[in-house]
């Protein structure tokens, strides 16, 4: 080989090393034209010489310098969410005092009812490690993890005893609702955790009998001590959601569209009708931010080509509105946020099929506004889920036509509380988007449901894709009864839609659903259950994932110290970012997701964290007094 073509093949062997090392699509892509056309120029004894040098020179340089690179992007990262986090975290209202019930002398008789419901807990464990003991040989780990959470429980029943006793509030939520919520939360939580853990050894099922009669009779008690607060909790909910409605009916139907600051959505979704529900919320949350009249183009839909107002009540008093090619008009540009400006680069079309549309900057975290967040977060237990709730009942409001037909749908199954659903959902989502869920895990949260209301006559309706469910349910559940409506929910067009918005609206009619979160569906009938329910969080069970929204982060922070059990160790206080989307979750009482103060990750109990409230400043409600809207009466 000539000294020139052995400098030559090692300049190409650097080249193609650097190239890789780039590693961007269009920087690599132009790297390869312009390697392969020099390659070419080699003759072929000298092109398997450069390729094995190539070689050689990338497996030698990738652990150490794309790794360490990688390394280096994923704690800048983790600093720019914790920065982020850090700005937008709600500040609770200093000095004010710890909201307590209307009547000072039941306090002191709540206090004991506590007392006893701790004594009860503490006879629970006795039980449930009795159950476990033997069997602690096959996973020592399982219940040293479980006497772990037994500790942390026991210290919350002593935190709510004090704070129903009058003393300094200890924790960050300030009302007596809340601190309720939270326990109840957590007990709920830890008996998922003792539950799930009871199958990993393959206990009988008189082990899994006494752990739910255990936890529905501490349940059941806790509720009872909350009846008074929930009641003021509701209340105030209402109130807030008055508000709320009011300000986006305003600022959607301005009194002149050619003067209104306007956010046009020209997206055509071509997935199912709860993802193209959910593009619009996405849409929807930067809009009402920003005080502006949003307006969702649909050309096109596949349900419907007379588009969203056909089936519902029009999104904007604009929707009709001619909008000026606002390219040609720099005025134009000022008012209205077209698709493009709004979302960067991607194409308005295209951004849809690649998976929908990303929420705004600023919007990643699960924010709510922050002139109302204190009141939320004191009087509901998922405050997130409500502020969503609000904008999917708004666009959920149907034409009194629509909603006749649908309401008759449900009177024709004979549909009468109290019920419980089920939504099971497979077909062509098992191919891409969720695992399997057998009807034994949907029904086993139903059951549980059953047992805590003392309900003898049960009755389920059955929403799914899939025939051969509802001859299941019959055979293995003999006792109860099972109603469905004769939908096909997989076609296209107004009968499909239709199909789908019948199992939507008497889902959210039932008074409890166990579904997939993976799907759209269950989600947005989780989102209908809250915007006509304060206790919707006890009305909701997904079998595969926790409630999530495309394109957010869900930040948490460690409330005790946690020592792994074959987890992630946690340390009081450190900033979290949980996965909600399956398969990293199932109901099991853990969660998985990423400490972002070291980067490690790995699964841990939920009742050792609690999520951020996190807020933004909303404009729209700017000019109304707020702190007179929910008076400061103790509950």
């Amino acid at each position: 080989m000539k000294h020139g073509d052995a400098v030559t093949i090692a300049i190409l062997a650097v080249y193609f090393w650097y190239g890789f090392m780039l590693f961007s699509d269009m920087s690599l892509q132009l790297f390869m034209d312009s390697w392969q056309n020099m390659l070419r120029k080699l003759k072929n004894k000298r092109r398997i010489i450069l390729l094995f040098i190539s070689v050689v020179m990338i497996t030698a340089s990738y652990h150490l310098m794309y790794s360490r690179r990688y390394s280096v992007s994923e704690q800048i990262k983790a600093s720019t969410k914790l920065s982020r986090w850090k700005e937008q975290l709600l500040v609770p209202r200093m000095g004010k005092p710890c909201l307590r019930s209307f009547n000072e002398s039941n306090q002191h008789g709540k206090k004991n009812r506590i007392k006893i419901i701790q004594s009860k807990f503490k006879k629970y464990w006795i039980t449930i490690s009795a159950l476990f003991i033997n069997q602690s040989g096959r996973n020592g780990n399982i219940l040293q993890s479980l006497r772990d959470g037994y500790d942390t429980l026991v210290s919350q029943f002593d935190s709510v005893g004090r704070f129903l006793d009058g003393e300094q509030c200890e924790t960050e939520a300030k009302s007596e609702f809340k601190v309720l919520w939270n326990l109840l939360e957590d007990v709920k939580n830890y008996w998922l955790h003792i539950t799930s853990s009871a199958r990993k050894l393959d206990l009988p099922s008189t082990v899994h009998m006494n752990v739910n009669d255990g936890y529905i009779d501490l349940r059941k008690e806790i509720k009872e001590v909350m009846d008074e607060s929930t009641a003021v909790a509701r209340k105030n909910i209402k109130k807030l959601q008055t508000i709320v409605q009011d300000t986006i009916q305003k600022q959607q139907n301005p009194v002149d569209c050619k003067k209104a600051q306007l956010h046009v959505c020209n997206v055509r979704n071509i997935a199912g009708f709860g993802s193209e529900l959910h593009s619009i919320i996405q849409c929807f949350l930067p809009a009402f931010e920003k005080q502006r009249t949003l307006i969702y183009r649909m050309e096109g839909w596949k349900y419907d080509s007379d588009g969203w107002s056909h089936i519902f009540a029009p999104l904007s008093g604009c929707d009709d509105f001619k909008i000026p090619l606002f390219s040609l008009y720099k005025s134009e540009i000022r008012r209205v946020i077209p698709p493009k400006l709004m979302f960067g680069l991607l194409d308005p079309v295209d951004f849809v099929v690649r998976g929908g549309p990303a929420l705004a900057p600023g919007w990643t975290a699960t924010s709510i506004p922050c002139e109302i967040a204190n009141d939320l977060v004191e009087n509901h237990g998922h405050p997130y889920v409500w502020w969503i709730s609000q904008f999917v009942g708004y666009a959920m409001r149907m034409q009194s036509e629509h909603k006749k037909k649908i309401q008759n749908k449900l009177e024709e199954t004979g549909f009468k509380h109290p019920i419980a659903g089920i939504h099971i959902r497979r077909g062509d989502k098992l191919e891409l988007e969720a695992s399997k869920h057998e009807v034994e895990e949907y029904m086993f949260f139903v059951e549980v449901w059953f047992d805590e209301q003392n309900i003898k006559q049960r009755r389920v309706y059955v929403a799914t894709d899939d025939n051969s469910v509802l001859g299941e349910l019959k055979n293995k559940y003999p006792k109860y009864e099972f109603i469905t409506t004769p939908t096909d929910t997989n076609q296209e067009g107004v009968g499909g839609l239709e199909g789908i918005l019948t199992d939507v609206h008497i889902l959210s009619q039932c008074d409890f659903v166990a579904c997939t979160g993976t799907s759209n569906i269950c989600r947005l009938v989780y989102e209908l259950l809250t915007f006509h329910h304060h206790d919707a969080p006890f009305r909701w069970q997904s079998v595969d994932c926790l409630y999530y929204l495309n394109g957010n982060e869900y930040p948490y922070v460690a409330t005790s110290n946690y020592s792994g059990y074959g987890g992630m160790k946690l340390g009081e206080g450190e900033y979290l970012e949980i996965v909600r989307s399956a398969p990293s979750y199932v109901p099991d009482g853990l969660a998985y997701g990423e400490d972002l103060n070291n980067g490690e990750s790995g699964s841990m109990p939920f009742y050792k964290i609690k999520p951020l409230d996190v807020c933004k400043k909303m404009p729209g409600f700017a000019m109304k007094n707020l702190s007179n809207i929910i008076s400061d009466e103790k509950n």
